[in-house]
């Protein structure tokens, strides 16, 4: 069997330090693109993050309460 695909996850539901990839922008399309791109790395680093972890690192492009934060949580939800 192969070691990437049986070895298991560490799930993450608030992640420490910077996102390792820019979020680009609040339309559907960049926010799942982004989705995409970040769970791919964390599959590469042995993490799965979760909906709330997302959101939290969306946090670090656009401020908590507004409408851009809003929105892009919205679309993680969406996806997931």
């Amino acid at each position: 069997m192969d070691y990437e695909s049986s070895r298991s996850l560490m799930t993450i539901y608030t992640p420490s330090g910077e996102c390792p990839i820019r979020l680009q922008g609040t339309d559907a399309v960049s926010v799942l693109n982004w989705v995409d791109a970040v769970r791919e790395y964390g599959y590469r680093v042995g993490k799965q993050y979760t909906i709330s972890a997302l959101c939290y690192w969306v946090r670090q492009f656009y401020e908590m309460d507004t409408v851009e934060h809003r929105k892009a949580c919205d679309h993680v939800m969406d996806d997931m």
